[in-house]
């Protein structure tokens, strides 16, 4: 959690924060309750799978994001002797 909140204070400005954690927030809500209301109809292995594709995923945006954060080493808000934690 700590490392996640240093990235929101890095990437996303303060002033819009909440607005658009908020929005994402909305459809991550609305795909976790369609889930758990059809949880029957979807075997365990079937749960295992989904779980090991939405990680994939972060691990891909998480690379990505770090390539564009190497590729533009200021961004607004942080001390240029402060490298991004991995």
């Amino acid at each position: 959690w700590p490392s996640m909140m240093t990235m929101r204070a890095h990437y996303v400005p303060e002033d819009l924060r909440s607005t658009i954690l908020n929005f994402f927030r909305i459809p991550l809500n609305l795909f976790v309750c369609i889930i758990l209301y059809n949880v029957h109809l979807f075997p365990l292995s079937a749960m295992f799978g989904l779980c090991a594709v939405f990680l994939m995923l972060a691990v891909v945006c998480q690379v990505n994001l770090e390539a564009r954060s190497n590729a533009s080493p200021i961004i607004k808000g942080m001390p240029e002797s402060e490298p991004l934690a991995a």
